[in-house]
């Protein structure tokens, strides 16, 4: 049986005006605006850590509009244009001080006081040699990449890659019935024969549950391959996917044309910490090691954040 086979300016608002609003939307759909990117790297006001904690929740409950995000290539684009002299590839943006920042900050000894974020045009020229190629010509209709490739693509370091090494690549179906998600599962799969030359002395394939994997033999290790893991569950949209990441900087998402970055990543890009809510105390203990390692650290306020 075949893998494919088995896939059957400001929006600060006081905080009691936050809370009323983020109330009155448990029983309306209520429009919580995008906060402003200028808030986003501010600091100093812990009432944006909670609006966008707000928000976040909001994205879950109400039918969001692609536009409560940001694109690499447009908003970030347009924002941070001017800082390309220094590298034309990428926008090198300084961050807060954290002792400006509101919060009880720890697991930051490998924050960096500058944020480095890759152009779009250098996104994608990453994420080809990320997956080593694998996914050349990928058709992503219907499909989305997140998670630690995204991140490892869109944040470009002195040691390229390092503390990704070992990270897979994920993929996401969604918006599909149960015939087009089969069907995308085709096409994941025979992109990747095309691509990987004696593809079945490289890769084997596992199915679980809830994922097929496209796991590299020891043939395809050699080669730097990584796993290609389809996520199969079912999302009605790739922000139901963004929404629930349990670590800030994750909340990002590939479409295959375009980056698309949640309020709550962008945040964490901007200071390099992770806004302690309700997501993240669901979340093991070693992914937040893990990225305190790949220089996010954590924040805590004494505001109650709303979890999703």
């Amino acid at each position: 049986m075949t893998s494919t086979e088995w896939f059957g300016s400001g929006i600060m608002a006081s905080l009691s005006d936050d809370i009323h609003r983020h109330q009155a939307a448990r029983s309306a759909s209520v429009v919580l605006a995008r906060p402003a990117m200028d808030d986003l790297a501010g600091a100093g006001d812990a009432h944006i850590d909670l609006y966008i904690a707000h928000h976040n929740a909001l994205l879950i409950r109400r039918g969001a509009s692609m536009f409560e995000l940001y694109r690499l290539g447009n908003e970030l684009s347009q924002a941070f244009n001017h800082l390309l002299a220094h590298d034309p590839r990428s926008y090198r943006i300084r961050r807060a001080l954290p002792t400006n920042l509101a919060g009880l900050k720890f697991l930051d000894q490998n924050r960096s006081t500058f944020c480095t974020i890759s152009t779009l045009s250098s996104f994608m020229a990453r994420f080809e040699d990320f997956t080593a190629g694998v996914l050349k010509g990928l058709d992503f209709r219907l499909i989305h990449a997140g998670g630690s490739a995204v991140v490892a693509c869109l944040l470009p370091t002195e040691n390229e890659y390092f503390n990704y090494r070992h990270a897979d690549v994920n993929l996401f179906i969604h918006n599909s019935t149960l015939r087009e998600a089969a069907e995308r599962l085709r096409e994941i799969e025979r992109t990747m024969r095309r691509n990987v030359t004696e593809f079945e002395t490289k890769y084997k394939v596992i199915r679980t549950t809830t994922r097929v994997i496209f796991q590299p033999k020891a043939a395809g290790r050699l080669l730097d391959l990584r796993a290609i893991c389809v996520t199969l569950a079912l999302h009605r949209t790739m922000i139901e996917v963004m929404v629930q990441a349990p670590i800030d900087v994750t909340s990002v998402a590939f479409d295959g044309r375009e980056v698309w970055i949640t309020p709550r990543a962008l945040r964490a890009l901007f200071t390099g910490y992770t806004f302690v809510t309700g997501a993240i105390r669901s979340c093991s203990a070693e992914a937040i090691l893990k990225y305190a390692q790949r220089g996010y650290g954590v924040r805590i306020t004494d505001t109650v954040a709303v979890s999703a």
